[in-house]
């Protein structure tokens, strides 16, 4: 049997070797997590500002451009609309942009409540090609968030390429690979009542779809019928339309925690239903900003572990609020972040209760038995993920997510994207600035490819269909660490990869064609 104090005997020379292998083990571990950092922290910081590139050449030549065959079209000017088209003019990219309502903005134009503020802050929500005003405060408005949009719009030039009262009705493909598209376009014409004119056909070289993910609202299922007021929180504006009414509000995101707040304040009565336990976390920790306390280079099991400490420090167990335990782990879906809906709940201005099992004239009656009687019912509870301008182009996998190629780029075809599909867990603004500037890229590199550059990147294994992330929900969720980084190396490596691996790609499928050729002669 081996003397285990031999070890550890000065005058051992198996001391040496022990010695040997603990500094290696540290050495590699230190290299490793240096190296971990300086990877997560250089790749995906969504913090960082972008490198702003300008084509020069390219800009004098897409000044001179006005058939609209030689240009990309992009479908809305809201957050990420204005974000596309400052990235296509900087990169000299011919376009036009048309938006449906009578101002820029989009969501935040005619989507949003009139007292609503961001709820990731304002360092994670702006642009990272040009950073919100230093004197907004962390949470800006929806007046401040318009006021920036505009700023932002005529900052980069982009407001002379829009067109308003502009809506696109059909977008179709004019060949198999999407060398060119048919758009068809309804225009509101001044001076004629705003009505519209019968819709045009043009031919655009490629279109990028921006009208975002809050339009075609989802209703509940309801057994029986209900006889009040019933509205979608997509047509909630203002706490009048509470003031003095019993209100109960479906659903646990932001939006409804949103609506439960005002009803907790004006009306009558407040109730809330939720079908599950959710994650509701604060806007702010140690006096940050939430997204502030947790940086990229955290592996997502300590993210959740730090988070979930913060958590039982400042909320404890949601039980004791009257709410149910979440059914999930965090981040698995989108997390609520709200900072009074909790404090109403103490208070006893908001009454909660569970999933909705009926409904008789005003009377609700939930799971649990218990039967309440309101007048007006809020329906917070999301929306589908549908753009019917893009069908039958478009499909979509049978848990109604849209089959697209990391959930933006359109299988099959050519500048064919449908931007925004996805929704990050933390702040949007920098993974809209980085998805612009890498399919301002790729727009690029697809000039000088046979191929869509999206399939011959899944082809070659890096892309990949993105589909629904749990069976818990619809929506397709986004890391945005993992996003940046995604993103950052894209557009580094897209215009030197993607052409040589569609020649390899070429080159082998010849010879593969003419061994077939020659065993069949």
């Amino acid at each position: 049997m081996m003397d285990v104090t031999a070890l550890f005997d000065p005058a051992s020379p198996s001391l040496d070797v022990v010695r040997l292998v603990i500094l290696a083990v540290v050495g590699l571990t230190t290299l490793f997590c240096v190296g971990w950092w300086l990877f997560w922290s250089r790749t995906a910081d969504p913090s960082k500002l972008i490198n702003v590139v300008y084509d020069e050449e390219r800009i004098a030549r897409a000044a001179k451009v006005d058939k609209t065959e030689e240009k990309i079209l992009v479908v809305g000017a809201g957050f990420s609309g204005l974000a596309v088209g400052a990235s296509f003019k900087r990169h000299g990219i011919p376009i036009d942009i048309v938006d449906a309502n009578e101002e820029i903005g989009g969501n935040w134009f005619n989507g949003v409540y009139n007292d609503v503020h961001i709820i990731s802050s304002r360092l994670e929500t702006e642009y990272k090609d040009y950073p919100m005003p230093k004197n907004y405060p962390e949470f800006p408005s929806k007046a401040q968030m318009l006021a920036y949009l505009k700023s932002y719009a005529a900052h980069w030039g982009v407001l002379p390429m829009v067109r308003l009262e502009t809506e696109v009705e059909h977008i179709a493909p004019n060949d198999g690979c999407g060398n060119s598209y048919t758009v068809t376009i309804k225009t509101k014409t001044a001076g004629h009542q705003g009505e519209a004119v019968s819709p045009q056909k043009h031919v655009y070289k490629g279109v990028i779809v921006c009208t975002g993910h809050h339009r075609n609202r989802r209703w509940p299922k309801l057994e029986g019928t209900f006889s009040g007021e019933m509205i979608h929180s997509k047509d909630y504006k203002t706490r009048e339309q509470l003031r003095g009414k019993r209100v109960l509000t479906l659903g646990g995101g932001n939006s409804a925690m949103d609506v439960n707040a005002d009803a907790a304040q004006v009306a009558a009565e407040a109730h809330a239903s939720l079908r599950r336990g959710h994650w509701i976390l604060p806007r702010t920790g140690f006096g940050l900003p939430l997204g502030r306390l947790i940086t990229p280079w955290w592996p997502t099991w300590f993210v959740r572990r730090y988070t979930k400490w913060l958590l039982r420090i400042a909320v404890g167990d949601y039980r004791s609020y009257g709410l149910q335990k979440p059914d999930h782990d965090l981040y698995e879906l989108h997390p609520t972040i709200h900072d009074t809906f909790l404090h109403y709940l103490k208070l006893g201005r908001i009454i909660p209760h569970p999933g909705v099992k009926s409904v008789d004239g005003k009377e609700v009656t939930f799971v649990d038995g218990k039967t309440i009687t309101v007048d007006m019912i809020v329906c917070a509870t999301g929306y589908h993920l549908t753009y019917p301008l893009c069908e039958p182009t478009l499909t979509y996998w049978d848990a109604g997510v849209p089959k697209l190629i990391e959930g933006a780029f359109m299988p099959g075809k050519k500048n064919y994207v449908i931007f925004g599909t996805q929704q990050p867990r933390y702040g949007a603004g920098a993974l809209m600035c980085r998805l612009a500037e890498l399919i301002s890229v790729l727009v690029k590199v697809q000039e000088g490819m046979q191929h869509p550059y999206a399939d011959v990147a899944m082809k070659a294994g890096i892309m990949r269909y993105e589909k629904r992330p749990n069976k818990l929900t619809p929506d397709l969720l986004q890391d945005p660490f993992v996003a940046t980084m995604k993103m950052n190396l894209a557009t580094a490596a897209a215009p030197v990869l993607l052409p040589i691996i569609e020649r390899v790609y070429e080159a082998v499928l010849s010879i593969t064609r003419s061994k077939i050729h020659t065993h069949n002669a």
